[in-house]
């Protein structure tokens, strides 16, 4: 699956689906089941509800924005569970078993809760922490040279295992 332009995650107009020839309008939005799913450059993708999803990549000058009552699961399948180049909006839940890696140039806003198994790795790209954020649960955020902006504050709800923050990068306390 790929982005075809902004809108919904769950409106299938958003999205076509690669049918082993050519790219055609897909049937219904992706799943954790279609294997890769790109959100494509100048395209903003909005979740508001609750997916599983595996294998999503967020390419330079795209978006995918979490908000209301959206749930992302990451499916912990083959690759990586959610590659950033882009622009990740987080005002909702990300959860699940999966990898978040954010390359340089990506940005995670975040103002909301990641919890589960959730490994998240910046390696160059920057966290913004916004109003609440929260690290829940087994979660792990690594900060290996990014700035780490904190404009609102951090908790770390560590039930049932402890939540890690790894900083190697700067931390800015505004």
């Amino acid at each position: 699956y790929r982005s075809v332009t902004s809108g919904n995650w769950i409106t299938a107009a958003t999205w076509e689906r690669y049918n082993g020839t050519t790219w055609v309008a897909a049937s219904a939005a992706p799943t954790s089941s279609d294997n890769n799913i790109t959100i494509r450059s100048t395209h903003n993708i909005a979740l508001n509800s609750a997916i599983t999803a595996d294998q999503v990549t967020i390419n330079a000058g795209s978006s995918l924005s979490l908000s209301g009552s959206g749930v992302l699961t990451l499916n912990d399948g083959t690759g990586t569970d959610l590659i950033v180049n882009g622009v990740l909006n987080l005002s909702a839940t990300l959860q699940g078993n999966g990898t978040v890696i954010a390359n340089s140039g990506a940005a995670l806003n975040w103002n909301s809760i990641v919890q589960g198994s959730v490994n998240m790795d910046f390696a160059a790209g920057s966290i913004i922490a916004n109003g609440a954020a929260t690290l829940g649960e087994a979660a792990t955020v690594t900060n290996n040279s990014s700035n780490f902006n904190m404009n609102g504050s951090i908790s770390f709800a560590g039930t049932p295992g402890p939540a890690t923050f790894d900083n190697a990068g700067n931390i800015i306390i505004n």
